[in-house]
């Protein structure tokens, strides 16, 4: 029988099919890591300060970049250079994959708030 830890160190990020616009898509959910160093490249802002339009766009397609996959292949489906194409497209394609991934990826406000203030 396993550990605790031995059970928690062997967990894989979380994965969640979705459909987008009659597709689908696999979203996986980013490393604790990857996710930090995501946080870490956000513009550093002053207290009560927000993030401008393209800060926010900036940000969704990085998360989708790293979190969309071919569900048959588990290839990425985008890479840096879909950047621009991808906050160009509706907001509502691009916010319907930036949303499980923000959610998969453990990207909400408190988590947000935690690595501000670390």
């Amino acid at each position: 029988m396993s550990t605790l830890r031995e059970r928690l160190l062997a967990k894989s990020c979380p994965e969640e099919l979705i459909a987008v616009e009659g597709e689908q898509i696999l979203i996986r959910g980013l490393s604790a890591k990857r996710r930090n160093e995501l946080y870490a490249a956000m513009p550093k802002k002053e207290e009560g300060e927000r993030m401008t339009a393209e800060e926010i766009t900036h940000l969704e397609a990085e998360v989708v970049i790293h979190c969309a996959f071919d569900p048959v292949t588990k290839q990425p489906l985008f890479d840096k250079a879909d950047r621009d194409a991808l906050g160009a497209m509706p907001g509502s394609v691009l916010s319907a994959m930036s949303g499980p991934a923000f959610r998969l990826s453990g990207m909400n406000p408190q988590s947000r708030e935690a690595a501000k203030n670390a």
